[in-house]
C-alpha cells in the first residue's frame, strides 16, 4: 500500500512540475545603426529676395503734365535714352496765356482803317509772343540713368505728375542678385566668393548656384545682422522681387565620424551621450561633438567606426541595460504584440 502511495505521489510531483514554464526574461526593444565615417556640413537656411544689382527708380523732376510716354513694361532702354516728356505746369500757363491772349484779338472786332492796321499789329505780335513761348517752354524729358529693362512704370500720356513722384522703374536683369541678412554670429565663419545653393519657390523650387559678393562691414544695431548679396547667374525665369532660400555652408569636413543627431541625448548638465550595443548590452558613452548638420553630428571623441549605435529606444534606457535588437524594418511594437503571442500559446 505505501509504494502504491509512493508512486501516486510522484506522478502527481512530475506532471505538476511539467505545466509550469520558466517566465522568459524581458528584453527592452532597439533599434542600431553600425557607426561609418562620411561627409558632413553645418549649413544655415537664410530667407531672401531677388533684386537687381542695377537697379533704378526714376522719378519726375517738375510737377505737370506727360506730354509723351515712349516705354512699356518690358522694353530694353539704354543709359540716356528718352523714356517721357513732361511738361512743367508753369510753363503750360505761359503758353496757356499767349494763346489765350491771341485768341482774345482774333475775335476783337475790325473797326475803322486805323483799328485795322492796329489790330493787325497787335495780332502778329500775339502770334510772335505764342511761337517765342513755344520755342522757350519745353518739355522736360525723363531719361534712363542706366540700360535695362522697364519693370513697371506708374503714368500713362496725360497724367499729371507731382515732384519726385516714382514713375518709371528699370533694372539690369544680367546682373541678379539675392539680399538676405546674416547674424553676427557666423560672420566669421563665411567667405566672399563661397558658392551657395539659392532654391526659387516661383519656380517649383528650381535651384541656382549664387557666389556670395558681398558682406556688409557693418550691422544692424537692431538685428545684430549684416546684410549680404549673393550674385546669380543670368537667367531669364528669375524676375526681382521673387523670394528665395539660401543654403549658406559655415563648415565641413570629409571622412569624419557622424551620427544621426537624434540619438544624442542631452543630460541635465548639459553632457551629450549616447548608447553603444555590443553582446546584448548597452553602454553610456559620453561624446564629444563637432561640426552639426540638420540631421546629423560629428563625433570628435568617445566612439570609434564599426560601433553599434542605439538609435530607436535610447531617451530611456539605464547603462549596463540587456536589450533586444530589432529586426531590420520591424516596428517594435509589432514585435512585441508577437512575442505575447507565442508565450500564451
Amino acid at each position: 500500500m505505501k509504494k502504491v502511495l509512493l508512486a501516486a505521489l510522484c506522478l502527481a510531483v512530475f506532471f505538476g512540475c511539467g505545466k509550469r514554464t520558466i517566465p522568459k526574461e524581458k528584453l527592452f526593444p532597439v533599434r542600431v545603426l553600425k557607426i561609418k565615417q562620411g561627409n558632413i556640413a553645418s549649413v544655415i537656411t537664410l530667407a531672401g529676395s531677388v533684386d537687381s544689382k542695377v537697379h533704378s527708380l526714376i522719378n519726375s523732376q517738375v510737377s505737370g503734365t506727360v506730354v509723351n510716354l515712349n516705354v512699356k513694361e518690358g522694353d530694353s532702354v539704354s543709359a540716356g535714352q528718352i523714356l517721357a516728356s513732361i511738361m512743367p505746369h508753369d510753363q503750360q500757363d505761359m503758353i496757356g496765356q499767349a494763346q489765350a491772349n491771341l485768341e482774345n484779338i482774333k475775335r476783337e472786332p475790325a473797326g475803322k482803317n486805323e483799328n485795322k492796321k492796329l489790330k493787325e499789329t497787335r495780332l502778329n505780335e500775339a502770334v510772335e509772343q505764342l511761337e517765342a513761348a513755344r520755342k522757350l517752354y519745353k518739355p522736360v524729358p525723363v531719361v534712363s540713368p542706366i540700360y535695362g529693362t522697364v519693370l513697371s512704370k506708374t503714368i500713362e500720356a496725360g497724367n499729371n505728375v507731382s515732384l519726385n513722384q516714382t514713375i518709371l522703374e528699370v533694372a539690369n536683369l544680367s546682373q541678379l542678385i539675392v539680399r538676405s541678412a546674416v547674424f553676427e554670429t557666423y560672420i566669421s565663419r563665411i567667405r566672399l566668393g563661397q558658392k551657395i545653393p539659392v532654391i526659387i519657390h516661383a519656380l517649383k523650387d528650381e535651384i541656382f548656384t549664387g557666389t556670395l559678393s558681398v558682406i556688409n562691414p557693418g550691422l544692424s544695431l537692431d538685428s545684430r545682422t549684416a546684410n549680404i548679396e549673393i550674385s546669380l547667374p543670368g537667367s531669364a525665369k528669375v524676375k526681382p522681387g521673387m523670394t528665395a532660400v539660401a543654403k549658406l555652408e559655415l563648415d565641413s569636413k570629409t571622412d569624419t565620424v557622424k551620427i544621426p543627431a537624434d540619438a544624442v541625448v542631452v543630460t541635465a548638465d548639459g553632457s551629450k551621450i549616447i548608447f553603444i550595443c555590443k553582446d546584448g548590452v548597452v553602454k553610456q558613452v559620453k561624446i564629444a561633438t563637432g561640426i552639426e548638420s540638420e540631421s546629423e553630428i560629428e563625433v570628435t571623441a568617445g566612439v570609434v567606426e564599426g560601433d553599434l549605435l542605439v538609435v530607436l529606444g535610447q531617451d530611456v534606457l539605464q547603462d549596463g541595460q540587456k536589450v533586444r535588437i530589432l529586426e531590420d524594418n520591424k516596428p517594435a511594437e509589432k514585435t512585441e504584440k508577437a512575442e505575447k503571442k507565442v508565450e500564451t500559446k
